[in-house]
């Protein structure tokens, strides 16, 4: 691979930078995934979305954060890259289905809270944002324990 003599010195500090906090924030996802961390439990003064959207966010985090690696490592090599180069444009497409498949993966578990095996297993049984914002008490009834997730409305008793 040939590499672009014409890529900046704030492009390349940039990428090590992001690379450098993506590797510090996959560092804590085991103990996340043992539930092990406390920070993540109450949401902070600084998000300003709502608290399910944060919960939603944590779910999130593991599996994002995986997918997040090789992505900005495309990025990076497709910046790298020489301008116009089969390399450059290679990364730069699998650099854009990356991103798609991040944010998916990241909308689906914040909103639906699926697919569960992505889901740090002291999580799994949050719903997602969307359930939260349809029953804001918890669950709908107190003697619907077969199907807790279930929407009002689909309740003919």
């Amino acid at each position: 691979m040939e590499l672009a003599t014409n890529l900046d010195a704030g492009s390349a500090i940039g990428l090590v930078v992001v690379l450098a906090l993506g590797a510090m924030g996959i560092k804590g996802v085991p103990a996340l995934w043992r539930d092990e961390v406390d920070y993540f439990h109450a949401v902070p003064p600084s998000w300003v979305w709502s608290d399910a959207l944060w919960r939603g966010w944590v779910r999130a985090l593991p599996s994002s954060g995986v997918i997040a690696i090789p992505l900005f490592l495309l990025a990076g090599v497709a910046l790298a890259a020489a301008d116009g180069s089969a390399m450059q444009a290679a990364c730069g497409y699998a650099t854009f289905g990356l991103l798609a498949v991040f944010l998916l993966n990241t909308a689906a578990i914040s909103l639906f809270a699926r697919p569960k095996f992505v889901i740090a297993p002291p999580l799994r049984s949050q719903p997602g944002a969307i359930g939260e914002w349809l029953h804001p008490g918890g669950r709908a009834r107190a003697d619907d324990e077969t199907e807790p997730n279930r929407p009002r409305f689909l309740d003919s008793r």
